[in-house]
């Protein structure tokens, strides 16, 4: 499981009735081995260790690798709203990329310019692809797909709720607007804009 929920906008005690998001193993009597996600050679063992267990014992087994979100989970998301501690703290932690960078040189397995060509080599493969995505004439609407067709044709959804517009238009000025002495971020700000 990728167990980012140390970036998720609720607390793990508020999202479920357990302690660990893997407690579902216990039905299937499974075993569960959590790993930090900031290790990626503990998490290779893991898995290697896993792979052994289903091959040897015909069982399911978990790995709950425990991360974080670094920038919330969409971009509408901004996490430093509703955590605003615990994101104090993921904004001055290395990412995984620098940590495990820090640990291969230490080693003697690579030097900082061959983290930096590394590095570069996958930014311009990255950026290549982004390229051809930005390129492609791809037209959603041209596809004879249900739900692209429900989007042109909102009939086909099924019956419209007949709230008149009045009453809608009424009920978002009243979720969209607040106090003038009441400040609001000004990021959320512009979304309610």
């Amino acid at each position: 499981m990728i167990n980012n929920q140390i970036g998720f906008t609720t607390n793990p005690s508020q999202s479920r009735s357990s302690y660990y998001c893997t407690e579902v193993a216990k039905a299937v009597d499974a075993p569960v081995i959590h790993v930090n996600a900031d290790e990626p050679d503990i998490l290779d063992k893991c898995m290697k260790i896993a792979v052994e267990y289903r091959q040897k014992f015909k069982k399911d087994i978990f790995i709950d690798i425990v991360g974080y979100r670094r920038y919330g989970h969409n971009e509408q998301d901004m996490p430093n709203f509703t955590q605003p501690l615990m994101y104090d703290k993921i904004k001055n932690h290395p990412n995984v990329f620098d940590l495990y960078s820090q640990k291969l040189i230490q080693k003697g397995v690579i030097d900082a310019q061959g983290i930096k060509a590394l590095h570069a080599e996958f930014t311009q493969h990255y950026e290549a692809d982004y390229k051809k995505v930005i390129a492609d004439q791809f037209d959603n609407f041209k596809q004879d797909d249900l739900a692209i067709r429900q989007i042109k044709t909102p009939a086909l959804w099924g019956k419209s709720t007949g709230v008149p517009r009045d009453i809608l238009s009424n009920l978002f000025h009243k979720i969209t607007t607040w106090p003038s002495d009441f400040h609001v971020h000004p990021t959320i700000r512009k979304i309610y804009e």
